[in-house]
């Protein structure tokens, strides 16, 4: 119970802080709509048509599924590593491991606020997309379903971030070239070419796939959920074993309260 109580409070203390700083919400989205808009008129998703020729959904539909699912990925992605560079500059990193609560829930009620914020924008881009562009999006069960998988395995990879910004505290430009990297190599906004094989590794490019699949026909290639829920739970175990790893680095150095 006592854990539920904390999770509770630690999501009201993330909503209420987002609401203290809603012109940063407010920016996000400005931002995310200016280059959702900038992908439109350089006809970013045109090689996306073809690949799903015989589905119902149009070239401007199947760029904004990937580009919604990229939003999503940021946001599983950049938790952790924002946390820690949050708490640290503030102070209260260390406090937060000193708490009763273990800091897995904490992490966990931080990553459920950010997601349910997440939604909102991501609500905000599609009735907007839908009134000024007539493009619009039903997502069914499945495709949730598979948008959630890929993000067990892009938190994973955050986890991954979180576990160097514990050591490093400042790793922006990274998250920013990963960012960059997989808007145009994970087959988020056109097709990219088979040659990036790093991109296969990355739960992303498979989830944009099959969400597109859900989506435009209607049922999925069973054989690559499989897949992409196998690399998922990889992503995940090696983020925790990673993460783990420098937090306790970070606790024998004594540097969980410095930035």
């Amino acid at each position: 119970m006592i854990y539920l109580r904390g999770f509770m409070e630690e999501l009201r203390i993330g909503f209420e802080e987002a609401w203290n700083y809603r012109m940063n919400f407010l920016s996000e989205v400005i931002n995310m709509l200016l280059l959702y808009f900038s992908l439109i008129v350089m006809n970013s998703g045109s090689s996306l048509k073809s690949i799903y020729s015989n589905g119902k959904a149009g070239s401007r539909e199947l760029m904004l599924i990937g580009y919604i699912l990229w939003n999503f990925s940021n946001m599983a992605m950049n938790t952790m590593s924002s946390t820690v560079v949050c708490e640290a500059t503030s102070g209260t990193l260390e406090h937060k491991y000193m708490s009763i609560i273990p800091i897995e829930v904490l992490n966990v009620a931080t990553f459920v606020q950010s997601f349910i914020l997440e939604v909102l924008i991501i609500a905000i881009i599609l009735i907007i997309s839908k009134v000024f562009l007539d493009v619009s999006i039903a997502f069914n069960i499945t495709s949730i379903i598979i948008l959630l998988i890929t993000l067990i395995g892009m938190y994973g990879i955050g986890l991954i971030l979180g576990g160097i910004a514990l050591k490093e505290k400042k790793i922006g430009k990274i998250v920013l070239f990963l960012q960059i990297f997989f808007l145009f190599s994970c087959d988020t906004v056109a097709k990219t070419s088979n040659k990036v094989v790093i991109k296969k590794l990355i739960p992303l490019t498979l989830g944009n796939d099959l969400v597109r699949e859900s989506i435009t026909y209607g049922n999925i290639s069973l054989s690559k959920l499989c897949i992409l829920i196998v690399t998922s739970l990889i992503w995940l175990t090696i983020g925790i074993m990673v993460f783990k790893i420098f937090e306790n680095k970070a606790k024998r150095d004594g540097k969980l309260g410095y930035y």
